[in-house]
């Protein structure tokens, strides 16, 4: 499903292209990669595809449409950013890369970004990643024999239930996930928090693996403006994969929403994160740590069983 986000700002918009760009054009991105802002990086268009040539990767009911394929470099914080033509048209909306090869980056096409503006609400919907709805399921993983086998899983929710803590007392080790929807031109707050995210991790008894890979801590940044300060939200959300059942669920063992603090935008510019931020940072990632000791001590044996399937 392609969700278009609208913001009104006082600049004049880029045109879109009223055509798909052809294989060998010249593009351009434009974005702020790691957090560098206003960065430009150019090639050409490697290929033109549907979706249907990208089942490996996508699935079609939630990603139909057509995709720019393209060598420009790109990074984290160029997702969202124009593909621009030569003539300074959007081409394309950068949206993903494979990290399984080199340069395959794909953009999702100006034609599909004007289709789907033609049909927006009036009235958009706001939404975050503190106020984004969840998907619900009891903690048995009932009802898996209705489940039509091509439709993307659903993460099943046992936070608060038997059934997540022995998965979390059977955790080994741990990657990470930050994802800041949020200005931070410096990385000031993400980099703080992500520096406390993985020695929470680490302190968890946990080994920290790079890449991404389930079990994954996945953090939701955001800072919301309070008078001349900024407010930080964080949540957190531990996901695992529970092979037990007959088919492997991903399920989200762990999960805190907190206000933390508040940064100025002065200090966001200058990268400074003040110290009653960076205590109540680390207070939050306290909390991981006795949640998995907790679970450790309530299910020895599922933590020793695992121990023991891993050396």
């Amino acid at each position: 499903q392609f969700d278009p986000a609208r913001a009104s700002v006082p600049l004049r918009p880029l045109p879109l292209a009223t055509s798909a760009p052809r294989k060998g054009e010249e593009v351009a991105a434009f974005g702020a990669p790691r957090g560098l802002d206003f960065s430009f990086s150019q090639s050409v268009v490697n290929a033109v595809r549907k979706t249907d040539e990208l089942t490996d990767f996508l699935d079609p009911k939630d990603f139909g449409g057509t995709w720019i394929q393209h060598s420009t470099p790109i990074s984290p914080g160029n997702s969202g950013g124009p593909l621009v033509n030569i003539y300074g048209q959007v081409v394309a909306i950068n949206t993903f890369t494979l990290t399984t090869g080199q340069a395959l980056n794909f953009a999702i096409s100006a034609q599909d970004i004007s289709d789907a503006l033609s049909r927006r609400q009036a009235t958009p919907k706001e939404i975050s990643p503190i106020n984004i709805p969840v998907v619900d399921k009891s903690s048995s993983g009932s009802g898996g024999d209705s489940v039509n086998p091509n439709d993307r899983p659903d993460v099943v929710d046992a936070t608060d239930n038997e059934r997540g803590r022995r998965l979390m007392a059977q955790a080994k080790q741990m990657s990470l996930m930050v994802l800041a929807f949020t200005y931070d031109p410096r990385h000031t707050v993400a980099g703080a928090v992500t520096s406390a995210a993985r020695d929470g991790i680490e302190r968890s008894g946990l080994r920290y693996r790079p890449g991404g890979n389930l079990p994954v801590l996945v953090i939701a940044m955001k800072l919301e403006r309070q008078g001349v300060k900024n407010a930080v939200w964080v949540t957190a959300t531990v996901l695992v994969e529970d092979r037990t059942q007959r088919r492997p669920e991903l399920v989200r063992v762990w999960e805190q929403t907190s206000e933390l603090g508040g940064v100025s935008e002065a200090m966001l510019f200058n990268g400074v994160v003040p110290p009653n931020l960076q205590s109540e940072i680390r207070k939050f990632f306290a909390k991981l740590r006795v949640d998995f000791v907790k679970a450790r001590k309530e299910f020895p044996a599922e933590a020793e069983s695992k121990s023991a399937d891993s050396e």
